[in-house]
């Protein structure tokens, strides 16, 4: 080749930009003020800076993000502990990082007409979907106040905050497992409370987790690796900057900053500040699992889970 078409095609190359980065699919299952470090990660740059684009899909309820990483339509999804299930299943997906480690984001959200616990014996109380974490905490509730087996009637009521606070008020359910701020907005407008947080009555539970899927661990470990460690610069974010975390994380849940004020005082505890799956949470997630009878029989769950892809001072 001679001397002046080798430079020209030096020069092209230089000119040419670098081909886009294929974005990380992170799909969430509601619009909970614990999904909203995705957001803030996104809007503070912190993603980018680590080398990694994010593309966010809102789904409604575990069971669809489930389906959308079976089928390759999304990488990593934050989400219930209890779809480790799924993965027991043969669900190709593994749990890689613990991200809520206390009930706290979850609460007993009630209209104005329940006035204490013992209000809820026989009541319809709305979850996500059957199956996953705020079905299991809608049982454990009924099975820790000595109600029994059909102490409550769990109906599922979905992910979306709109469709979770019209359940309550329209009388469709008594009470809902949600996000804990839902009860925080109802008690603003005067319509109902947070009658108490999930973890008053299952302490230190692993709530919340993030999953990928088997094929995406296999073929971008260093980018999984990239968007943990952003994931939980991000949480150092959100624990030192609330003016930031509130004003995001307000216009994500659809929720006002007043009330995510709130919730971000409440939840403050609850976060994974390493990412770290502990063997003695999972050992209380197995029990759950078989409680609720989405597995057959107590599962070895440090099969589907893994801390490979944390910092190494919290992957050892």
């Amino acid at each position: 080749m001679k001397p002046f078409l080798r430079g020209l095609l030096a020069l092209c190359a230089i000119a040419l930009p670098a081909a886009a980065a294929e974005p990380l699919r992170v799909g969430v299952p509601s619009q909970g003020f614990v999904f909203s470090p995705l957001l803030i990660g996104i809007e503070q740059g912190i993603f980018a800076r680590h080398g990694v684009t994010v593309e966010r899909q809102l789904f409604s309820g575990a069971a669809k993000l489930t389906q959308a990483l079976t089928v390759g339509a999304t990488d990593i999804v934050l989400s219930g502990a209890t779809d480790a299930a799924y993965s027991i299943k043969g669900a190709p997906e593994t749990m890689i990082c613990a991200i809520a480690i206390k009930a706290l984001n979850l609460g007993i959200n009630v209209g104005n007409d329940i006035h204490a616990v013992a209000d809820l014996k026989g009541a319809k109380i709305g979850v996500t979907q059957t199956g996953t974490v705020t079905y299991w905490l809608a049982k454990e509730l009924a099975r820790t106040q000595g109600w029994g087996e059909n102490g409550i009637t769990p109906i599922p009521v979905g992910g979306l905050t709109s469709s979770q606070m019209a359940a309550l008020t329209s009388g469709q359910a008594q009470a809902v497992i949600a996000d804990s701020s839902i009860g925080l907005q109802l008690e603003a407008s005067g319509r109902g409370r947070l009658l108490m947080t999930a973890d008053t009555y299952v302490p230190n539970f692993l709530t919340i987790a993030m999953f990928g899927q088997n094929d995406v661990l296999k073929q971008r470990p260093d980018e999984i690796k990239r968007f943990i460690a952003a994931w939980l610069d991000t949480i150092a974010l959100l624990l030192n900057d609330k003016p930031t975390a509130v004003r995001v994380a307000a216009a994500g849940t659809e929720l006002s900053e007043a009330v995510i004020s709130r919730s971000y005082d409440l939840q403050k505890p609850q976060w994974s500040r390493d990412g770290r799956i502990d063997p003695a949470q999972l050992s209380q997630l197995a029990k759950a699992l078989l409680d609720i009878q989405l597995v057959d029989e107590l599962p070895d769950l440090t099969k589907v889970t893994t801390n490979q892809f944390l910092p190494t001072a919290a992957s050892n």
